[in-house]
């Protein structure tokens, strides 16, 4: 009976630490793996860069040569290569932004945004666009605020944020993360100075 107890203490003893061990590792497994995707993100940015620099260069010196059929091929190609470059960038922060607007940091956001705007004198009353999937939360912002602004779905905002229009259609604040990334991507291609 002693030994069998004894025996039994040792099962026990050994599952725990075989469970301790087994967590152990599966935590230092996980450390390993996004120690290691942070190493080949890092990489590739770096080797990205290098090669929009590159690309760069390569255009710059192009368009001072001779303007022959040839190098209008390059350079078409080029612009191509860059346009698909900066295509993948402006994904990569659109992911981002839609990342930040599934967050619960957004709500937050967005009350500070409104808060703000009810500070202003000429709104009045007011109607608030904003994507579907935001209806809910925006209206509980305004309540909060005691905002009685009348909120609606607008299919032109497919990231985040909202659209305020004042009841006489006079005032329009475009408050929406499509905006301000469709004026970054505008901006970048008006300050990039690569044009044909």
């Amino acid at each position: 009976m002693e030994k069998e107890q004894i025996a039994q203490r040792l099962i026990l003893e050994i599952d725990a630490k075989t469970q301790e061990q087994l967590h152990d590792l599966q935590w230092d497994m996980e450390t390993q793996r996004r120690d290691i995707l942070a190493t080949i993100r890092n990489k590739a940015e770096e080797e990205a860069a290098i090669f929009k620099e590159q690309e760069l260069h390569e255009l710059r010196s192009n368009l001072i040569q001779n303007e022959s059929q040839a190098k209008w091929k390059v350079k078409h190609d080029l612009l191509k290569r860059r346009a698909e470059l900066v295509d993948a960038l402006f994904e990569d922060v659109q992911n981002d932004l839609m990342t930040f607007v599934g967050g619960t940091e957004y709500e937050g956001y967005s009350r500070d945004k409104l808060q703000k705007l009810s500070e202003r004198g000429d709104l009045g009353k007011a109607t608030l666009l904003v994507k579907a999937r935001d209806v809910e939360l925006f209206k509980r912002i305004l309540r909060d605020l005691s905002l009685d602004y009348e909120v609606s779905v607008s299919d032109l905002i497919h990231i985040g944020g909202f659209l305020l229009v004042s009841e006489n259609k006079r005032l329009e604040i475009d408050d929406t993360f499509d905006n301000r990334l469709h004026s970054q991507r505008e901006w970048f291609f008006n300050h990039s100075k690569l044009v044909l």
